[in-house]
């Protein structure tokens, strides 16, 4: 997959990407603005209320999709 390396470099721009490191662990990088944040993604379960955002796929070759509502 290609990214606008544009967008990335855009003061104004936001990105979020989801990526798969080498050992397996999800990260969700995310920049709004001039801020930029990494997440990991845990096996753990957690429990509260909120707000469903949207929904991620895994492909069959690894590679996750995150599709907003």
């Amino acid at each position: 997959m290609a990214y606008n390396m544009l967008d990335l470099m855009d003061p104004n721009s936001e990105v979020t990407i989801t990526k798969k490191t080498a050992d397996g662990k999800i990260e969700v990088i995310t920049k709004k603005g001039k801020e930029i944040k990494v997440r990991k993604v845990t096996d753990k379960r957690l429990s509260g209320e909120g707000e469903r955002l949207g929904t991620a796929y895994q492909l069959k070759d690894g590679k996750v999709i995150y599709v907003p509502e």
